[in-house]
């Protein structure tokens, strides 16, 4: 994927809970907010353990440094920790 001028490429992790609405949200809030999505992967919480979610995003560079903190903020969310690249 080439990221358009203006924009930084970052990954989050993200835990959520058995709620398969959450993934819906999160991937509502980034496009809203100006985010392209560029890969999703998602394996839904059950009683054994929580579910979980990893997205790559490119988001606009003035707004990059909050969209951890978008995200977290979002019901059903437990943790967000961004990957490195």
């Amino acid at each position: 994927m080439s990221i358009a001028v203006g924009q930084a490429s970052q990954t989050l992790t993200v835990d959520v809970g058995a709620d398969a609405a959450t993934l819906v949200r999160v991937l509502t809030v980034l496009r809203r907010r100006g985010c392209s999505i560029s890969h999703v992967d998602y394996a839904a919480g059950d009683r054994h353990r929580p579910g979980h979610l990893h997205v790559t995003v490119a988001a606009p560079r003035a707004h990059a440094h909050r969209v951890a903190t978008w995200v977290e903020n979002l019901v059903d969310v437990t943790a967000v920790r961004r990957l490195e690249s």
